[in-house]
Parts: C-alpha cells; sequence; structure tokens
C-alpha cells in the first residue's frame, strides 16, 4: 500500500502500474472489468480493500471529524468507483457519502483510450455541469475521501482537487485501486481501456453479468450493451427475462445518452422484450 501526503493531501493505492503488460491473472486485475460493469461481488472485493485504508486514514487523523465520502461525479448511473464509495460507506460507521452530480450527460467521447488533451477536455464539460453551491454545502468545512479506480494521467484528480478546494474541503485523501506511474500514464493512456477489457470479453459473459439480479449496471455497463452490433444486442437481450429487459431500457433513457436515432432500434426492441412472454 503506497502513500505519500502533501499540502493537506494523502495518496492511498492498493496497487502501483509502473510497467506495462502487468500481472493480468492477479485478482486485482482480473476482477477489475466486472467492477467497472457494476457486478456486485467485484464491487465488493474492492470495497473490502479501500474500506480498510479507509479506517487507517481516520485512524492516522483522530483530531477530524465529520468525515465525507466521495467517488467523481455521476449524472444518472453509478460509475463502478460510485459503487464502491457505497458498498465502502456501508461497511463504515461515522462517514457521509456524498454523490456529486452532473446537470446534463456528459459523452465519454472513448475517455479510456484517449490522450491528455481528450481527457482534460471531458474533465471541463463535466466541471461544467456541476452543482458548486450544493457541494459547498455538503463538503465545505470536511476531511474528504475519495474513492476512486485508477489515476492513469492525473487529469480527472487534478479537477477535483480544484473543486475540493474550491468548495472548502479541509483535507482530501484520495484512495485509488489503481495508480499509473507518471511517465507510463502519459505515454501509454490507452492501458486503461485494455484494464477494462481485461477479462469478460465474450457476450455470453456480459450476458450472464447483466442477467444476474444483483449486479447494478453502471453508465460503462449500458454504453457497452448499446454499442454492440444490433445482431449481437438481439441475441443477448433474448437471454435476457422481460423483466430485465425493462429495466436496462428505464436505465438508459434516464442516463440520456441513447435518445438519437442510433439508438431508438436497440430501445425499441427491449420494449418488445419486456412485453414478451419467452
Amino acid at each position: 500500500m503506497d502513500e505519500q501526503g502533501q499540502n493537506q493531501q494523502t495518496y492511498h493505492v492498493a496497487r502501483v502500474i509502473d510497467e506495462w503488460p502487468a500481472d493480468m491473472d492477479h485478482p486485482l486485475f482480473t476482477t477489475y472489468p466486472a467492477m467497472k460493469l457494476g457486478q456486485k461481488q467485484a464491487v465488493d472485493f474492492y470495497a473490502d480493500i479501500l474500506a480498510r485504508t479507509v479506517d487507517r486514514i481516520r485512524e492516522c487523523h483522530p483530531d477530524l471529524s465529520g468525515w465525507a465520502l466521495m467517488a467523481p461525479p455521476i449524472f444518472h448511473l453509478p460509475a463502478g468507483a460510485s459503487l464502491m464509495a457505497r458498498a465502502v460507506a456501508d461497511r463504515l460507521d461515522g462517514l457521509t457519502l456524498v454523490e456529486p452530480r452532473l446537470s446534463r450527460p456528459i459523452a465519454g467521447n472513448g475517455y479510456a483510450m484517449a490522450g491528455l488533451s481528450v481527457r482534460a477536455d471531458n474533465r471541463r464539460r463535466q466541471d461544467e455541469a456541476l452543482d458548486r453551491p450544493r457541494l459547498m454545502q455538503e463538503l465545505g468545512g470536511r476531511p474528504v475521501i475519495v474513492i476512486n479506480d485508477i489515476n492513469v494521467t492525473g487529469t480527472q484528480e487534478a479537477f477535483l482537487a480544484q473543486l475540493l478546494a474550491d468548495v472548502g474541503a479541509v483535507v482530501s485523501h484520495w484512495n485509488y485501486v489503481f495508480a499509473v506511474d507518471p511517465d507510463l500514464g502519459a505515454r501509454y493512456p490507452q492501458l486503461e481501456h485494455e484494464l477494462n477489457t481485461n477479462c469478460l470479453q465474450s457476450d455470453e459473459e456480459f450476458q450472464k453479468l447483466l442477467a444476474a439480479s444483483d449486479t447494478i449496471p453502471t453508465a460503462r455497463c449500458i454504453e457497452r450493451l448499446f454499442d454492440m452490433p444490433m445482431a449481437g444486442f438481439k441475441v443477448l437481450a433474448l437471454g435476457l427475462s422481460p423483466n430485465r429487459c425493462a429495466a436496462l431500457r428505464a436505465l438508459a433513457v434516464g442516463e440520456g445518452r441513447y435518445a438519437s436515432n442510433i439508438f431508438a432500434g436497440k430501445l425499441d426492441y427491449l420494449a418488445e422484450r419486456q412485453v414478451s412472454d419467452v
């Protein structure tokens, strides 16, 4: 567990990635794609690790109280980091879970494969869609622990650090699953995409994850579903219950990114499946 403190910020990382490819057979890596899609068992795996770190952070700062726990901002659907933060909050007492919300959907534009300029543009657009007065009420004067899955280039952290300073958080503790060596992250930011797709690559594996009643589909999960070719999409949906198809359609509509004609056929097909007796 790496830790570094400076300027009222501390950094806690379960695993530093300083070479690529990494040891992709390690459970920290093999479990990661399922967490990003919302599988409960995978979320719980990381939440157990991160919760121990949160306890240690608080033990090191007995003078602080009113702890807030947060993950990066979301619009409607959670991200993997959001689910981990919720699970950590469920495990520990004395934490206030704060979920920063965006006022509008922000397309990822292939963020996990993108270089620095695209990442920075995405974070600027997210920053503009945040309700800062509300966050000042929720985070101002509090010590804050930020739960996140990975730091590749430092872009997201830089925007969040400025946000926390702007809303008056007294100290920030960054609690990551992975942190990529800065030089490696700058040279090879697409390793984030490779990590996200290390496992669960087949449609059959994805269908099984979607069918599980305890899976909470993330924004990435719905994005993967709606990025599928129509033929594969139909085969996958046929293997899901009508109730599950109805739930997935509602999630997609709520996310606000699937209203264009490009996705109309898939929304219509889910609507057909939700009233099917198949």
